[in-house]
């Protein structure tokens, strides 16, 4: 059976291009809501339109599976760095960016989540990190983890 809750009064003067109410959603469980409005015209017809929408104030979970912390690579030998996610979201993924330091290298919005981080000519030991957004804007991120880089 469909149950409504009535948002807010009725309202008799018209709203054009404005605000006709606010819902909190905070105290609202997870999950799929119907919001319904009802307009009554003059003659008494009742029009009804009706949206869907999700609710989901949940972040999702991020986490590197790879490279390991402390992992060592030297070059020339290695050329990549196989950096991989694991993230999980209660409702869907909508992208995983993925960071040596604080620089952005590659964005994804299908899995699998990996991908390879090129090693230059330089030495040093740079930190890996994931940040990951749910389709509804929640974000979250890795720990970042360290690894080695040295020449033979």
């Amino acid at each position: 059976p469909e149950q409504w809750q009535q948002v807010g009064p009725d309202h008799t003067n018209q709203v054009d291009n404005n605000v006709l109410e606010n819902l909190d959603v905070r105290a609202f469980p997870p999950g799929v809501y119907s919001l319904k409005l009802s307009r009554a015209e003059q003659d008494g017809r009742v029009t009804d339109s009706i949206i869907q929408f999700t609710l989901d104030n949940t972040p999702p979970a991020a986490a590197l599976a790879q490279p390991s912390p402390g992992e060592y690579f030297e070059t020339p030998d290695d050329e990549w760095v196989d950096v991989n996610a694991n993230v999980s979201d209660d409702n869907s993924i909508a992208r995983v960016e993925f960071y040596a330091g604080d620089v952005l290298f590659e964005t994804k919005t299908t899995a699998p989540f990996t991908v390879k981080w090129t090693i230059g000519k330089s030495g040093g030991s740079p930190n890996f990190k994931v940040v990951v957004y749910d389709a509804a804007g929640n974000k979250s991120e890795s720990a970042s983890v360290s690894v080695s880089i040295g020449a033979k």
